[in-house]
C-alpha cells in the first residue's frame, strides 16, 4: 500500500468511528418504540381519567341547575302567596274601614 491509500483509510477509520459515536448518542437520546408505545398507553388512559372526571362535574352541574330551577320555583310561589296575601289583607282594611 502506498501512503495516499493508508492516509484515506485512516481517514474513513476516523469518520466511521465518529458516525458510530453519533448514533450511540442518536440511540441514547431517542425514545425507543416500545417506550413511546408505554406513553401513549399512559396518555390515553389519563385522557379517559380526563373525561370521566368533566363527565362527573357536568353532572354535578346538572344536578345544581335542577336545584337552582327547583329553588325558583319556590321562591316563585312564596312571592305569589305573599302578594295574594297583602292584596287579601288591604281588601278586608278597606271592607271593615267602610
Amino acid at each position: 500500500m502506498d501512503e495516499q491509500t493508508s492516509e484515506r483509510i485512516n481517514a474513513v477509520e476516523e469518520r466511521i468511528g465518529t458516525v458510530e459515536t453519533e448514533v450511540a448518542v442518536i440511540q441514547s437520546t431517542y425514545v425507543k418504540r416500545d417506550e413511546f408505545a408505554t406513553l401513549r398507553v399512559e396518555m390515553a388512559e389519563n385522557f379517559r381519567g380526563v373525561e370521566r372526571q368533566f363527565g362527573e362535574v357536568q353532572r354535578q352541574f346538572g344536578e345544581v341547575r335542577a336545584e337552582i330551577a327547583q329553588q325558583g320555583a319556590t321562591i316563585l310561589k312564596w312571592m305569589v302567596a305573599t302578594h295574594l296575601a297583602f292584596f287579601v289583607a288591604i281588601v278586608t282594611t278597606v271592607h271593615y274601614i267602610r
